[in-house]
């Protein structure tokens, strides 16, 4: 797929390459073992607007993991999920 902008023509890939898809995977998992941690150890109550907000932020992660970064359903769960 390609892009044109101006007088040039830009490569656009369709995908995340495997480096990023890792990085990305492995933000998540980390994510979600802090959200167990601060469960088991009662946490949760302590940072509760932190505790939310990673479970907002997995939930988006989860959510557009199976989606092209490019695509119009990808832009509009971003858009949806920043403030």
């Amino acid at each position: 797929m390609n892009a044109k902008i101006g007088s040039g023509t830009i490569a656009v890939t369709s995908s995340l390459s495997l480096l990023e898809r890792c990085l990305w995977g492995l933000s998540t998992v980390f994510t979600i073992a802090l959200l167990v941690q601060l469960w088991r150890e009662k946490l949760h109550v302590v940072y509760k607007y932190f505790f939310a907000y990673l479970i907002f932020d997995s939930l988006v992660t989860l959510s557009v993991a199976p989606l092209s970064p490019h695509s119009y359903a990808y832009g509009l769960i971003y858009i949806a999920s920043k403030p």
